[in-house]
Order: structure tokens, then C-alpha cells, then sequence
């Protein structure tokens, strides 16, 4: 059952049908990455993937509110011979839904320049909403932010610093922030650590941090 303030280890669509429409101020999240979902070993494994995410999209855009937030932060994809354009399908189904791009930034994972045909040391961060404001000064103002991300398994993990920056900026106290792809928790224990409301899923056991256990150990800040 979908409640405020939890953290479940569970798929996401089982609890969307649950949330209402336009009550969430923010959906700050990271979807699945190609290769962790069972569409990368697939005949049709990039238009079942892209099928996924336009799914999710449509639930962001429905229970987000009209001054509200979604925020995507994600890598492309270097799959097949060919880049998997991830920022750009997001975009085209955030702007199907109506909504408009307030803002974009570069994430740069701990470090640029590696050489690696297969991994991109930057993340696309997209910010959109149907008519939300956002306040732009101070730190917000900066076009790339270097985050010193740590590797649990082969999933990224944002800083809290990172986490609370996205947060702070666009939320106040008391506000609703959801990660329906939540990992190990970052999103969802800075929501916590800054009076915010929250709820996230996790679906697979590796990742899921039951409690926030992960946190009392010393990842990033």
C-alpha cells in the first residue's frame, strides 16, 4: 500500500495506480539503465526499453503538480553500435505530456575524460514542470555540477550534497518528494534529513537499503 514516508522494495507501477493525480512536488530520480532491466538481452531490447520509460514519464507527468518538479539525471548509452540517446527520449515524453524544460544541466560523475567507449563520465539533468518557478541564484546558477559518486554494484550513487542541492532548490519543508527508482536511498534520506516528505521503491534486493543502513556508513556528503 502507498504511504508518505516509506521506502518499499517493490516495483513502482504496482504503486502508481495508488498515487493521486498533481500531489507529488517533486519526481527526482534516475531510471533503470538499460543494461539493469531484462530488455538489454532482448530482439527488441531498446524499443521495449524505450517503452518503459515512456510508461514512467507519463506517470511523472500525471502525479507531479502543475507548480511542480520533475528532475531526470541520467547517462546516455553507448548500446549496439549506436548512442541510446536516454536525456533526449525523456525529453520528447515529459513535452508530450505538456510539460515545458525550466532547466538543464551537465552532472559530472567524480571526473572527465575517461577514456571508455562504453561509459560516459557525465549525467544529463532535465528539469520539468507544467509552471513552477524556480528561484535562480547562487549555487543553482551553475551550468555542470561534479558530484563524487560512489559505485555499489554497477549503479551509480549520487552524494548527498548532490541530492540535497536538486532538493533545496526546488522544495521546501514539508513538501512531497518521490524516487520510484530509488536504488540504495540517497534521494529519499536527504528528503528525509531535510524536513521534506517522501517515498521511493526499490526493485531489486542488492540495492535496497532497508532503513537507510547504507547511510550510517560513510558515503559521500
Amino acid at each position: 500500500m502507498y504511504k508518505v514516508n516509506d521506502y518499499v522494495k517493490g516495483d513502482a507501477f504496482d504503486y502508481f495506480p495508488q498515487m493521486e493525480d498533481e500531489s507529488v512536488d517533486l519526481v527526482f530520480t534516475s531510471c533503470p539503465d538499460l543494461s539493469q532491466t531484462p530488455f538489454d538481452k532482448s530482439k527488441h531490447g531498446i524499443t521495449s526499453y524505450r517503452d518503459f520509460q515512456q510508461k514512467a514519464m507519463e506517470q511523472f507527468a500525471r502525479i507531479v503538480k502543475k507548480d511542480g518538479f520533475v528532475v531526470i539525471c541520467q547517462t546516455d548509452r553507448r548500446a549496439n553500435a549506436e548512442i541510446v540517446s536516454n536525456h533526449m527520449w525523456y525529453a520528447k515524453c515529459l513535452e508530450e505530456q505538456g510539460m515545458k524544460l525550466k532547466d538543464y544541466k551537465i552532472v559530472v560523475r567524480n571526473e572527465v575524460g575517461k577514456r571508455d567507449m562504453y561509459y560516459f563520465t557525465f549525467q544529463h539533468m532535465i528539469v520539468y514542470t507544467y509552471k513552477g518557478t524556480i528561484e535562480r541564484k547562487g549555487d543553482w546558477l551553475r551550468d555542470m555540477y561534479v558530484d563524487k559518486q560512489t559505485k555499489i554494484g554497477n549503479q551509480s550513487v549520487w552524494s548527498q550534497d548532490f541530492c540535497e542541492y536538486v532538493i533545496s532548490n526546488l522544495t521546501s519543508e514539508g513538501d512531497l518528494v518521490v524516487d520510484p527508482f530509488a536504488g540504495v536511498g540517497p534521494v529519499l534520506f536527504t528528503a528525509m534529513r531535510t524536513n521534506r516528505n517522501y517515498w521511493g521503491a526499490e526493485l531489486e534486493d542488492h540495492f535496497y537499503n532497508e532503513g537507510f543502513e547504507q547511510f550510517s556508513t560513510p558515503l559521500p556528503l
